[in-house]
């Protein structure tokens, strides 16, 4: 009996072990997504369609622009506010930040 049960086991506890994902963790998911982390993609696709993004690829790649446009970093900050650095790679903002 006892070895009937165990399978069965193993999967309720797998399955209550699924991470829940808060609005804060699809937004750091929506940024490692725009930076083209493969695994974060799928998880925001899979996870995060309930919540309402502030930190969209669109919003990103605007930052980005403005970034680009040798926008300061501060200015930046202060108009996207401080989790927008989340959506450069270290590349850009070797590149572009001043």
């Amino acid at each position: 009996m006892i070895y009937k049960t165990w399978p069965l086991l193993l999967v309720l506890l797998i399955i209550s072990c699924e991470k829940q994902y808060s609005q804060n963790d699809c937004e750091l998911l929506s940024m490692k997504s725009y930076k083209g982390i493969p695994q974060a993609s799928a998880d925001f696709a899979k996870h995060c369609q309930k919540y309402k993004i502030k930190y969209t690829h669109e919003l990103c790649q605007q930052a980005l622009n403005d970034l680009i446009k040798a926008t300061s970093l501060n200015i930046i900050k202060k108009k996207y506010g401080d989790a927008i650095i989340g959506c450069f790679t270290e590349n850009d903002l070797s590149k572009f930040a001043k």
